[in-house]
């Protein structure tokens, strides 16, 4: 059953399930020791970009002549043929789409070419209808203007590499590289900081695992409210630090973890890991909840201790 993390707000805010989040959508700034969500930072665009010739860019659309197709989105390829007083230009794609320019009698770019051949849509149509200039466009047999089965090629819209930093301390938590074929970035992510919370139900019990991504050991502590119809046997206990000798990867996590199958001795184990000392502890623990309960929401906080000293608040949100 997934579980949900709040951000550095409490209080009232929490009340609403929207403001609960995945692990992966969260950030954590290490200067705040908190927590960010994407109400908690800014983000900043470093560099645009054509999303299929990579031509870098301050606009929104591609500065060459890259276009996609009105009806799949493909990428298109253009063909020209000469013409007695000039050029015309044709738009063609897999899927079956095409689209002819028609004469065009001075050299101009293809942008302007498509922007001037829009002002015959039905948009433009409408609106000098109104303005009384013009008359209303056909429609063919659905219903649609004629214009809709001859739509234009779409220019190209630009990507972009977006850093962000914390809205508190201007602490920088992605900060991408300006070349846009390269991946790599500076990431401060939550996945590498907060430990990974989820619960799961086996034969009519409940367990709620945490796993510790990052590098660093931690004490963590878990409190919920009393009173409450269930009950967790061990709230504080050891999370190693992830071990160099990786075999996997964890549910959602950019950062491998040590996830061999165990058998049931190794399973009580983890179980008990808390009274084993913090260079020995695995970097996994298994924490069963008694309960008579067959459904329930779980609220917990829980408390970090360590290199980082932070707290969280987690629960399993309810399926509509």
């Amino acid at each position: 059953m997934p579980i949900k993390y709040s951000c550095c707000r409490e209080g009232e805010w929490l009340e609403d399930y929207n403001n609960w989040y995945d692990l992966a959508q969260l950030y954590f700034c290490t200067k705040c020791q908190r927590i960010k969500c994407w109400r908690c930072t800014q983000p900043v665009i470093k560099v645009k970009f054509c999303s299929r010739c990579s031509q870098i860019t301050t606009g929104n659309n591609c500065p060459k002549q890259c276009f996609n197709c009105a009806k799949c989105n493909g990428a298109l390829k253009i063909t020209s043929s000469t013409e007695k007083d000039g050029k015309s230009f044709k738009f063609n794609c897999q899927c079956g789409y095409s689209f002819d320019t028609g004469t065009i009698h001075q050299p101009q770019p293809f942008r302007r070419i498509i922007r001037n051949l829009n002002k015959n849509t039905p948009y433009y149509q409408l609106k000098a209808f109104y303005e009384g200039k013009g008359s209303l466009p056909k429609q063919n047999e659905d219903g649609d203007p004629s214009w809709g089965t001859n739509k234009l090629p779409i220019l190209t819209r630009v990507r972009s590499k977006n850093d962000v930093y914390c809205r508190v301390c201007k602490s920088w938590l992605i900060v991408h590289r300006a070349d846009v074929s390269s991946t790599a970035k500076f990431n401060s992510t939550a996945q590498d900081y907060v430990p990974e919370v989820y619960l799961d139900r086996s034969q009519d019990k409940f367990l709620l695992h945490f796993i510790n991504n990052s590098k660093e050991l931690m004490d963590v502590k878990i409190t919920y409210s009393p009173g409450t119809e269930y009950h967790f046997p061990n709230t504080k206990f050891k999370l190693g630090a992830t071990t160099e000798k990786l075999v996997g990867q964890t549910k959602d996590s950019t950062a491998e973890v040590k996830t061999q199958s165990l058998n049931e001795d190794q399973e009580n184990l983890r179980v008990q890991v808390s009274a084993t000392p913090p260079e020995v502890s695995l970097n996994h623990v298994i924490i069963p909840i008694e309960t008579q309960l067959q459904e329930f929401s779980i609220p917990i906080h829980v408390q970090i201790s360590g290199q980082l000293s932070f707290g969280f608040s987690c629960m399993n949100i309810p399926e509509v």
